[in-house]
C-alpha cells in the first residue's frame, strides 16, 4: 500500500479526553461516543497536532515491529471510521 499525504481537520464538534491512556471522543452532533485504545490515542494525538498521514505512518513504524504494509492498512481503517463518523475531515497541508 503506498502511503498518501493526506492531512486531516478534526471536527469542532468532537470533544476528546484523555483517560488512563486511551481517548474518549464525544461527538457533539451525535451524542455519540467513541473509545480509542493507546495506539488509536497515538494517531488522535498527531491529527491534533496536524501532522499529514506520512508523519503518523513514520511514527508508527518507529513504534511497532511490523510489516509498513500493517500498518498503512490499520491507520487508513482508522481513518476511515472517523471519518465516517464524521469526526475528522480530509484538509489541505498546513
Amino acid at each position: 500500500m503506498s502511503v498518501r499525504a493526506q492531512n486531516y481537520q478534526i471536527s469542532p464538534d468532537a470533544i476528546a479526553q484523555q483517560v488512563s491512556g486511551e481517548t474518549v471522543i464525544m461527538d457533539l452532533a451525535s451524542a455519540v461516543y467513541f473509545g480509542l485504545n493507546s495506539t488509536g490515542s497515538k494517531i488522535w494525538q498527531q491529527l491534533e497536532s496536524g501532522a499529514a498521514t506520512s508523519t503518523i505512518l513514520a511514527m508508527l513504524a518507529d513504534t511497532f515491529e511490523a510489516p509498513h504494509e500493517v500498518l498503512a492498512t490499520d491507520l487508513y481503517e482508522l481513518l476511515s471510521e472517523l471519518e465516517n463518523a464524521g469526526l475528522i475531515t480530509k484538509s489541505t497541508p498546513r
